[in-house]
């Protein structure tokens, strides 16, 4: 039985992507012409974006403190990670699958926070 493995990348890595990799945007607002899957269930939700983005200016540590802090409550803490995995495996046809969405490997971005948890 395959194990599935979780990787992320950004939308404009894609083609860099493995053929055996399935890519999922994890994004609430996908680029325009992507047709990957999605799973919007892990995308943040439009007010901690609009919040994130706002506040571009202040210190970045409390940025992302107060960004990690509503993903968590917002968005993961009503999901379950079994319910996730199943959905995801179902999603990729139990292959291996890239979270997908649109900040560079090192930057700072959900799909790390999603696959962490």
């Amino acid at each position: 039985m395959h194990t599935m493995k979780i990787y992320t990348t950004y939308f404009a890595n894609l083609r860099h992507l493995p053929a055996s990799v399935t890519p999922i945007c994890i994004a609430l607002y996908p680029p325009k012409g992507t047709v990957i899957a999605k799973y919007p269930a892990l995308a943040p939700t439009p007010d901690i974006l609009r919040e994130y983005k706002a506040s571009a200016g202040m210190d970045e540590k409390d940025r992302q403190a107060r960004y990690i802090k509503r993903y968590y409550q917002e968005v993961l803490s009503r999901l379950s990670p079994r319910q996730v995995i199943a959905d995801l495996k179902q999603l990729s046809q139990n292959q291996d699958i890239a979270l997908v969405c649109f900040e560079k490997s090192q930057d700072f971005c959900h799909r790390h926070l999603a696959l962490s948890w």
